[in-house]
């Protein structure tokens, strides 16, 4: 597929040699895993507890960074009467050694680790939806108390995090919190219509009038602060992210946005964003590092310089027959954008299948391209800057890492100990089956 190059987009451009363009420094959506080329001929390491008994009920990792990972069990006291003990441990993500073992006091829904590295925020599974702040060099614990039910923590930036719940006693909206490293609260809401981007530094709002208008407003996950507000003459402008900012859609016309809410540029005419939405309902999903569009009237996608709107590249794609509807998707992973287009599955776009094609995010240099079933549960896990590994099934759950050629480079079955399904997910540069590391 021929590279083609273009100009800026600027609505009054000047003459190329009067405006250059500006250097796009490499951002990546998720850290590079170790080399994929050879399947591991055994699990890096297995993670065996401190103390183990039989009575622990042990989960994989559910966060983590090139450094640490997080896992959480519960553990028997062996003492009658006394309840079970709900623990996270800090693992070494080099050796699988417990660092700290930390006694949480609540059943963990999930954990997110802070982008520098220095401490995790785990949010509450119960109704109470209580928090509480790991330091991961010391093991040292501070509770939150103030919870909000249902929470699940979805983002962090360097020392911030994005938790978003239930409102109490209502039932219109979503809660949003954003917790500082500290776990004290930098701001919190009750919204309606939160658009997830994570890895765009904002938080987005949706919502619709009676009128049939809508109103898309960004909040910085560094401050709480309010950056945009935009209202449109439709009821469902389309929200999409990329590292640092956000795209918005009116379905004439696309705009692009850095994380303060400044306009970087618009569009030129046919260029459309493209949602997120189901792609980041994974724990590996990332918006891509820069804004990534296709093109209304040709199968065709480009992406677009976060600094001042310049085309970078735009690449053909499959102008296949077999293409259900308009309802493309794109994520980052590392410095790949994955552009996902639904396609029929047994000549029916009933319950479609997703056709998946990889770029660099910055050159447009085709990669890999493989396909999900609509009954896959595909999710793109990590990259190490040539090869892509997806996770796809259930029982068992299968690891399959694709290379140039239509059919994976190698691939591997895991189901947990007792034979049920895994998860399997990449954190830092590892990648990770139930408590092995995998790679």
């Amino acid at each position: 597929m021929p590279l083609v190059v273009a100009v800026g987009l600027t609505a009054c451009s000047r003459p190329p040699a009067e405006e250059p363009r500006q250097p796009v420094p490499p951002v990546s959506a998720t850290a590079a895993t170790v080399s994929l080329a050879a399947a591991p001929a055994a699990p890096k390491w297995s993670y065996t507890p401190p103390n183990p008994g039989p009575d622990q009920r042990l989960r994989g990792p559910i966060a983590g960074d090139s450094r640490h990972v997080l896992m959480a069990r519960f553990v028997d006291p062996g003492r009658p009467r006394e309840a079970f003990k709900q623990v996270v441990d800090v693992v070494d993500a080099t050796t699988g050694v417990a660092r700290h073992v930390v006694e949480i006091g609540f059943d963990v829904d999930s954990c997110s680790v802070a982008g520098n590295g220095r401490t995790a925020l785990c949010a509450e599974q119960d109704l109470a939806g209580r928090f509480a702040v790991i330091d991961l060099e010391t093991g040292a614990l501070t509770r939150v108390d103030d919870g909000i039910q249902g929470s699940s923590v979805v983002d962090a930036t360097d020392d911030t995090y994005l938790v978003v719940g239930l409102p109490a006693g209502s039932e219109a909206g979503t809660r949003v919190r954003v917790l500082g490293a500290d776990g004290g609260t930098v701001w919190d809401a009750t919204v309606r219509g939160v658009q997830l981007l994570p890895g765009a530094g904002v938080v987005a709002t949706r919502s619709a009038s009676d009128s049939g208008r809508a109103t898309v407003e960004a909040y910085s996950l560094d401050d709480g602060r309010k950056v945009l507000s935009r209202t449109f003459d439709v009821a469902r402008p389309t929200v999409a992210g990329y590292a640092g900012g956000l795209v918005l859609d009116d379905g004439r016309r696309a705009e692009i946005y850095d994380s303060r809410g400044r306009t970087v540029a618009a569009a030129p005419e046919g260029w459309r964003a493209m949602s997120s939405t189901a792609l980041l309902a994974t724990s590996n999903g990332r918006v891509p590092s820069v804004p990534v569009l296709i093109h209304a009237d040709r199968p065709e996608v480009a992406a677009f310089s976060p600094n001042d709107g310049a085309q970078l590249w735009s690449r053909a794609l499959p102008d296949a027959a077999d293409r259900c509807g308009r309802a493309e998707g794109v994520q980052g992973v590392g410095t790949k954008v994955i552009v996902s287009l639904p396609v029929q599955d047994a000549g029916s776009c009933a319950d479609p299948a997703a056709a998946n094609e990889t770029f660099d995010a910055y050159t447009g240099e085709p990669g890999p391209r493989f396909r999900f079933g609509p009954k896959d549960q595909g999710v793109a896990v990590g990259t190490d800057g040539t090869r892509v590994a997806v996770a796809t099934g259930s029982l068992p759950r299968t690891l399959a890492v694709w290379g140039q050629g239509p059919q994976p480079l190698w691939s591997r079955e895991y189901r947990d100990r007792f034979g049920g399904m895994v998860s399997v997910r990449s954190f830092g540069d590892g990648i990770y089956a139930d408590t092995q590391r995998v790679l």
